[in-house]
């Protein structure tokens, strides 16, 4: 999805790409270059400041969406004569929270027109809260079982072991569990130990590939 965005991207005009973990800033920087060495892109994270790239703009949600900071990088774009043709939002299943919502509504109010773009491989939030408040329509989608159909993905069996402690008290919501307090909740509750268990009697001598929460 990463390549399907910065590739779309390349071909639309100048992009401004919202993520919101350091790695999904990082990782589609290199792979921008990957796929077009002379591509001027910049980034808005912490420290970093660089609203002004040409190309592809990257930005943590964190950072852009602080009021003063939004207010200010926004009229820097729409003073700059180089306005946004896209916005991409990677991991888009978190785009319904408010800290996308400031961001997406200050951009219409200074440069409107411009093409939105969500990827992600999770589109079902957990609060129930529709992507479609967000986004007008799915542009391209492919299921688990036309993967599986189409020779990309192995029909797996699924296997469930479940927690002696499965309650988790005080782990933050947005639309996803707040990843730390979700690590420590499960560790608390022995989710190591039962990971390992279930390993050694389902994998065998399977080499395997275990997904954690952080």
């Amino acid at each position: 999805k990463t390549v399907v965005g910065l590739a779309t991207a390349l071909e639309t005009g100048r992009t401004l790409w919202i993520a919101h973990r350091d790695e999904l800033i990082s990782q589609p920087v290199e792979k921008l270059k990957e796929l077009n060495p002379d591509v001027q892109a910049g980034v808005i994270k912490a420290g970093k400041d660089e609203w002004w790239a040409d190309d592809v703009v990257f930005a943590s949600v964190q950072s852009l969406s602080r009021p003063d900071r939004l207010a200010a990088t926004v009229n820097r774009w729409a003073t700059s004569g180089k306005p946004f043709r896209m916005v991409v939002i990677d991991e888009a299943h978190h785009a319904p929270a408010d800290s996308y919502l400031r961001i997406l509504n200050a951009l219409s109010m200074s440069q409107p027109g411009y093409r939105l773009l969500g990827l992600t491989a999770t589109p079902i939030r957990s609060d129930r809260l529709h992507l479609g408040n967000v986004f007008d329509s799915i542009c391209s989608q492919r299921s688990r079982g036309e993967a599986i159909a189409g020779g990309w993905c192995w029909p797996g069996t699924a296997q469930r072991d479940v927690l002696p402690d499965r309650h988790l008290p005080g782990v933050r919501q947005d639309g996803a569990f707040a990843a730390g307090e979700l690590e420590e909740a499960l560790v608390r509750a022995g989710a190591a130990e039962a990971t390992a268990n279930a390993v050694v009697e389902h994998c065998g001598e399977r080499r395997t590939i275990v997904f954690t929460v952080t």
